[in-house]
């Protein structure tokens, strides 16, 4: 199955959900909204006018996320085969085609253990989330906060996150290697790098305080 049709199942997984406001229906709502205030406010000229409106227009806003918030709640109680479709999806077609992807190499200029973004991600799980490569094998052992420096194609990139790192003692320098999807799937796949290993020697290991400078 090629990128396309996995692409095209991806789609089709979508939570059947109550609606109460569709997304297009709440965006124009949300304008409306915005316009009706933009005029009272412009014809305001006391501050306790205007903190008024604002106010009220606050309050719609914050009624609007709310209908939303249960929308998407009843969905997920309606729908009770999403999970199941998804988690499908995911392992039998979107994993088994990152890992038969060509796995790529590049040599690493200099790396460092990131304390701000250790710090970072311990007190904040959804930053954990976001700096995570994902990782498409049960083998992936813990993931170190690092940022890289690293060549490609002759030119120098720096990249930020949490990776694995593996000790390889015939590594006469260090290197990374990954796979890469190319096109955006549905769900959070965005195109980018997968699998991604930090591979150093003995004495380099970023996780005993070693930096290459």
């Amino acid at each position: 199955m090629n990128l396309d049709q996995i692409n095209e199942l991806g789609l089709q997984i979508e939570l059947k959900a109550i609606h109460l406001l569709t997304p297009l229906l709440s965006f124009l709502v949300l304008c409306i909204i915005l316009l009706l205030y933009l005029l009272l406010i412009r014809d305001s000229i006391k501050l306790t006018s205007l903190k008024y409106h604002l106010s009220i227009g606050i309050i719609l806003i914050a009624v609007l996320s709310v209908v939303h918030f249960f929308d998407y709640e009843q969905a997920l109680a309606n729908d009770e085969t999403f999970p199941s479709r998804f988690e499908n999806w995911k392992f039998d077609l979107v994993y088994p085609y990152i890992n038969q992807l060509n796995v790529e190499r590049q040599d690493i200029k200099s790396f460092s253990y990131d304390e701000n973004l250790e710090r970072e991600v311990r007190e904040d799980r959804e930053r954990f989330e976001f700096f995570s490569i994902v990782y498409t094998t049960e083998e992936t052992k813990d993931l170190v906060p690092l940022t890289i420096d690293y060549m490609q194609d002759g030119k120098s990139k720096t990249i930020s996150g949490l990776f694995e790192v593996m000790i390889d003692d015939n590594a006469q320098k260090p290197y990374i290697t990954y796979q890469r999807l190319e096109q955006t799937l549905p769900h959070g796949y965005r195109a980018g790098m997968y699998n991604l290993q930090v591979h150093v020697g003995q004495g380099s290991d970023p996780r005993l305080g070693n930096a290459l400078k």
